[in-house]
């Protein structure tokens, strides 16, 4: 029997950003991170998310959708990159999209559909200094 990947110790301070448009996989995910005491915000529209960065200094990890509605996601996670270089992208969809997350410089990534141990597991790959 494998152990479960346990919530990184950094959550419990910070915040993390869920760019997605699907109502079902955003709650899921901001249930999953506020019961370990993580402060979670959920984007679904394309002005949000950088919005939501610029209010909320204790956001640590952004964890993009790979399709939400009219976000052009380069465009996103370059302006991401280049307004917040600490704040740490994750990508997120089914893996035929991991390798466009790989060529935007995004090396972490969380496969639909994911189970709290992928959650937790890809989080703890995120160093926080």
């Amino acid at each position: 029997m494998s152990a479960h990947a346990e919530p990184p110790e950094w959550l419990l301070n910070s915040g993390v950003l869920v760019v997605d448009d699907n109502a079902v996989y955003g709650h899921l995910m901001r249930l999953r991170l506020q019961a370990v005491g993580c402060a979670c915000h959920r984007s679904g529209t394309p002005e949000e998310p950088l919005e939501l960065l610029g209010i909320h200094p204790n956001i640590k990890a952004v964890i993009v959708d790979y399709h939400v509605g009219s976000v052009d996601v380069d465009s996103l996670v370059l302006d991401i990159k280049r307004s917040w270089p600490d704040v740490v992208i994750v990508g997120n969809s089914n893996m035929a999209h991991a390798p466009e997350f790989e060529e935007l410089g995004v090396p972490l990534f969380l496969r639909k559909p994911w189970t709290n141990d992928d959650l937790f597991g890809v989080l703890g790959q995120v160093v926080s200094e």
